[in-house]
């Protein structure tokens, strides 16, 4: 396939790309000279094809610019949370083996942490530059886009809390990007506000759909309710993705506000959304589209349009005509009414998962099922109802966070004498990270201690939300905690 960039730069060279958060504009055109230039400094370094580059760059111009670039060399480019502890980044380079770390001023601490770990090159970036010399004279080749080659590489949180790494090809984009559209509708002057981490396949794919299609990204570095409200009521931003931790705040932002008519819909999704706040965003002119994907279904799996009548608690609404959808029980067999564990079937599933450096394990079973670990229901009609998840992860505002993780960090408090972490129902977060703790005797740890504790082994979004107390916790004879009576 031709390659997407360098197709928009010839077909739509002026049209906007890419909108920062100080309104600065970049074309298709520009974008790709910058590309190139990337490609031009990057010449010395020896990339091959499927050489693995860690960025640790925060949402802006630089990094777009670097996904493409490495895109364009062949390479698979880690994506990095700039918000990381240096503990969680050595542990994400150990399994991906990056042969470059890309950071910037603001992560150069953890992009040195990187560094050292990997024994590889730290390359700094200012801005669009990299700390590299280009040569000008350099012919720069634009290949066609393998799309069975991996792309993208994206962390995630395990059961045990050992970081996996899902792998994904161009060929996933491409289907997600064209099925996407399909359900929701694509237009040439389109904007999609993008305000969710680029680590994240929610924000990600935004960066290659708006490519693959030819639309306009307003790209901002990170969430801020009365900002993402401002770009909302320009008239100018025609669809946008959130996350119901960021829907919340952002519906009081808008409230007693219109909302202009350009807006076609706000993609909600990441964890499940109550009917309740779906409603309230309904009701201030904001047009939800409540929607259910992870990062192995390389976003969107199923998708509901927006709706003059209310949403129903975990009604994501029909699967994207690419994907196919089961349910099953315990022993993976077709469940036809009732409730069941989902599965999914279709071009969008990811290539496979590193949960070892160097052994990329498929995700699908012979006939291409993948288990997702989540509970449904799907109605007559085809329309999926989510219920939660089948196993131990905690997702919590759109991050998926392991128990057992968290828990081998606060035992190592002095107050705490055994601990056990489960999720419970949150109206803000969706499902609120508790800690229930065995106190030592005489001691009785208060929430901000566990979490100052906590803060410099785990991310922010990882740390309890809330503490309760137990004389002792429920374990079988073997020892195992039994983690269903905490919640």
């Amino acid at each position: 396939m031709v390659d997407w960039l360098s197709r928009q730069a010839e077909e739509r060279p002026h049209h906007v790309a890419l909108i920062n958060d100080e309104g600065g504009q970049t074309t298709f055109l520009e974008l790709e000279n910058r590309v190139i230039d990337h490609c031009r400094s990057l010449a010395g370094r020896s990339i091959v094809p499927g050489m693995p580059l860690l960025s640790l760059l925060s949402p802006g111009t630089g990094f777009v610019t670097l996904l493409h670039a490495a895109r364009r060399l062949g390479a698979i480019l880690a994506i990095g949370n700039p918000k990381w502890t240096t503990r969680e980044v050595c542990r994400a380079v150990a399994l991906a083996e990056p042969d470059l770390i890309f950071a910037e001023a603001s992560t150069e601490a953890l992009g040195q942490a990187a560094a050292a770990v990997a024994n590889r090159p730290l390359v700094r970036v200012s801005g669009e530059a990299v700390d590299l010399s280009i040569d000008p004279s350099k012919p720069v080749s634009t290949p066609p886009i393998d799309l069975a080659r991996p792309l993208t590489l994206l962390f995630t949180s395990g059961t045990s809390g050992e970081p996996k790494a899902i792998v994904h090809g161009a060929g996933n984009y491409l289907e997600s990007t064209l099925s996407s559209s399909r359900r929701l509708g694509s237009r040439a002057e389109d904007i999609w506000l993008a305000s969710m981490p680029l680590h994240h396949i929610g924000g990600l794919s935004i960066l290659l759909r708006s490519t693959i299609l030819g639309t306009t990204i307003c790209l901002q570095k990170g969430f801020d309710a009365e900002r993402v409200a401002t770009a909302l009521l320009s008239g100018s931003i025609t669809q946008a993705s959130v996350v119901p931790t960021m829907l919340d705040p952002l519906i009081d932002a808008i409230a007693g506000r219109t909302v202009p008519a350009a807006l076609r819909f706000v993609l909600v999704g990441g964890a499940l959304a109550t009917g309740d706040l779906l409603e309230r965003a309904r009701k201030v002119g904001l047009p939800v589209a409540p929607t259910y994907g992870m990062t192995e279904t390389t976003s969107q799996v199923a998708t509901a349009v927006p709706s003059a009548a209310p949403f129903r608690t975990g009604v994501v609404g029909e699967a994207l005509d690419v994907t196919e959808i089961r349910l099953v029980d315990k022993d993976r067999r077709p469940v036809l009414s009732g409730v069941g564990s989902i599965e999914v079937r279709g071009p969008t599933v990811a290539l496979g998962r590193l949960t070892r450096p160097g052994a990329l394990e498929s995700l699908v079973d012979d006939d291409g099922w993948m288990p997702t670990m989540d509970e449904g229901r799907m109605e007559a009609s085809g329309v999926l109802e989510l219920l939660g998840r089948t196993d131990d992860v905690i997702v919590t505002g759109g991050e998926n966070v392991s128990p057992s993780e968290v828990e081998a960090v606060i035992l190592a408090h002095p107050g705490v004498a055994d601990v056990g972490v489960v999720g419970r129902p949150d109206e803000r977060w969706g499902t609120a990270v508790t800690a229930v703790v065995v106190p030592v005797s005489g001691l009785e740890p208060v929430l901000e201690d566990l979490r100052s504790f906590a803060s410099g082994s785990l991310a922010r979004y990882k740390l309890p939300q809330a503490v309760e107390f137990r004389p002792k916790l429920p374990r079988t004879a073997s020892g195992k905690l039994q983690r269903h009576e905490l919640r």
